[in-house]
Formats: C-alpha cells, structure tokens, sequence
C-alpha cells in the first residue's frame, strides 16, 4: 500500500537499494541528482533535475539516498529549511521498545533492521539490512550502518560515522 510521495536526492546504489527495499510502500516522485539528466527515468523513476533545481520546489518531502555521511550532512545542512525530511521504516524492520527508542528525521531502517531499548539515532541516518542497535547505543547525526553492523551496550557512535558490512561498535 502506498501511503506517500517521497522525492530521492542521489541516484546511485543507496538510491537503488531504497527503491528496491521502499517501493511497493512509498510512491517516489522523483530523483534529484547532480550527475543524471533531467527527463531520464532512474530505475523506472524520472530524474527531475539538480539539487539546486530542488531547492525552488516547495513542500517537497525528501530522504537523502547517498551512501557518503559527510556529502548527506551537507545535503542535509544545504536544504534545511528547504525541504521535509521523510523517515522510512521498513515493515520488516523491528523497534523492539517504542516508548524508549528515538528515531530522527530523514533516517532510513531497511528490512530486518533492528534497536532494542533506550536506543538513539540521530536525523538523517542509515541503517541497512540486518544492522542493528543494542540496549542504550547510539549513533550521531548523518551516518550510516552497512548491513549487519550492529553498535552494543550502550556504545556511541559520533555524528557522520560509517559502519562497514558487518562491523560491530561495543562499550565493552
């Protein structure tokens, strides 16, 4: 069921990854990127125009699909005020205790991604397939957890990190 419009900032693999994973859910309106020409189709999607050109649409709802923390911060940073962040939770991903567990906005939780308690992310983060957040961890402003990277006990991981494919962050 397809609840909402989203416009894509990026058009690479992230992009690819949230269109394959996101999109019997959300109906994507566009994809705005720098590199990819205005009037293409991006994994059946229209390529709508640059990241300037966004900036004169109004009332866009917008996720950040670039896999680099330190160029989504800028987006992010660029647009603020510009644009709606969207926050994509996938139906397979599991927050296991909602009352205890902040998600900010612009973060995307891919399929069977996970946090259990007291858990903290920050806006416009990543966490892909099978990662994950145990009790109390948290993970700062823009970053990204590859599929199976998990940060435990109450571990912190600082603004703009990237966790690789199954890498593991503990206090311990």
């Amino acid at each position: 069921m397809i609840q909402h419009s989203v416009h894509l900032i990026g058009g690479g693999g992230l992009a690819r990854d949230i269109i394959a994973c996101f999109g019997n859910q959300i109906h994507f309106a566009g994809i705005w990127d720098d590199a990819l020409h205005a009037g293409n189709d991006f994994q059946g999607i229209p390529v709508l125009g640059t990241l300037n050109e966004l900036m004169e649409v109004k009332q866009a709802e917008c996720i950040i699909a670039v896999g680099q923390p330190l160029i989504r911060k800028k987006i992010f940073e660029n647009l603020k005020g510009k644009a709606g962040w969207a926050t994509l939770i996938h139906p397979d991903a599991r927050v296991y205790d909602p009352t205890s567990v902040v998600i900010g906005q612009g973060s995307i939780l891919f399929p069977q991604a996970y946090l259990t308690v007291g858990c903290k992310i920050d806006m416009n983060c990543v966490l892909h397939l099978q990662s994950g957040l145990h009790h109390d961890a948290q993970i700062g402003a823009h970053s990204i957890l590859m599929p199976g990277a998990k940060i435990t006990c109450a571990a912190n991981l600082p603004e703009c990190s990237k966790l690789l494919t199954n890498e593991v962050v503990s206090s311990l």
